[in-house]
């Protein structure tokens, strides 16, 4: 009986891949990685480049949009009626003072000012002259009913108008029985009527004369 062979598993007999196969398979590996990673890095680019893209639209947008509402608010009237000027003679504290105008925007005054800021008591015209020859606002308000409210509103602009370059609000509010209409604002040879309090325009008439007094003083 012949003897049999022990069977070799196929792999065994298989020739092994030589060295030039095996280097061709690392430089194809190696290849492959390559372009994984190359594809990976240009996705990431194109990502950025869009994000890039996304972010300065919006920046010239914002730019644009503030190029045109400053040109809007420059190309703008300044705000009230310009009156004719009284002079800025300071003239005793007490003294009588006779003005051209019903509601005084510039004219002789005292040598004090009003206390800048909120009040209910009526101020003397010869005191707050004064604060508009200094580069300040004065608010006068006359209300018959809702005084209160009026009274809250003018508090609460002037807790939050900007101050002015001596670090402290320029603007006073006070009731007057003087004036025709429910509000007035006077700055030194302006002055605007209102029939409502209008905190916008309010606050607009304030900055657009804001420390521009023939006084440069807090």
């Amino acid at each position: 009986m012949a003897e049999e062979k022990p069977q070799v598993p196929e792999e065994h007999n298989a020739n092994p891949p030589s060295r030039q196969e095996l280097r061709r398979q690392r430089r194809e590996q190696i290849d492959e990685r390559q372009r994984g990673a190359q594809h990976s890095l240009q996705r990431r680019q194109r990502a950025g480049q869009i994000r890039i893209g996304v972010v300065a639209g919006l920046v010239a947008v914002i730019f644009f949009s503030g190029l045109f509402w400053a040109f809007q608010e420059a190309t703008r009237p300044l705000p009230g009626t310009a009156v004719a000027d009284e002079g800025r003679e300071h003239v005793a504290i007490g003294s009588s003072i006779e003005y051209a105008a019903e509601i005084p925007a510039s004219g002789p005054h005292y040598p004090a000012t009003a206390p800048w800021g909120f009040t209910d008591l009526s101020v003397p015209r010869g005191f707050y002259v004064h604060n508009l020859e200094h580069g300040g606002t004065v608010y006068l308000y006359k209300c018959a009913e809702d005084c209160e409210q009026v009274k809250q509103q003018f508090r609460t602009l002037l807790e939050n108008l900007p101050n002015s370059k001596y670090g402290h609000v320029k603007a006073v509010a006070a009731p007057s029985e003087e004036i025709s209409s429910p509000i007035v604002a006077l700055a030194w040879n302006r002055i605007e009527t209102y029939d409502t309090f209008q905190e916008p325009e309010l606050r607009r008439f304030y900055l657009a004369y804001l420390d521009r007094g023939p006084e440069d003083t807090p």
